[in-house]
């Protein structure tokens, strides 16, 4: 089943945000396309954003466990 989404006028986003996105898909795909050259390639489409937000999310959650796990063993 699929449902509508809605379309944006919004054409920019705040750069922090995009960098933010870039890390995880870097994490995932690697270096071979740089921040820079996304950007210049007219950046990620919101699906892309939101995805690549939603894992780096999940990456830091993890890592906020895995540094609690260590302090409760001490």
């Amino acid at each position: 089943m699929k449902v509508p989404v809605q379309q944006t006028t919004l054409r920019e986003i705040d750069i922090e945000i995009v960098k933010e996105a870039y890390k995880a898909y870097e994490r995932k795909y690697g270096s071979s396309q740089s921040f820079e050259q996304i950007i210049n390639r007219s950046g990620f489409c919101w699906a892309e954003i939101t995805y690549h937000l939603y894992e780096q999310i999940q990456y830091l959650e993890k890592a906020i466990r895995e540094i609690e796990q260590e302090r409760a063993k001490k």
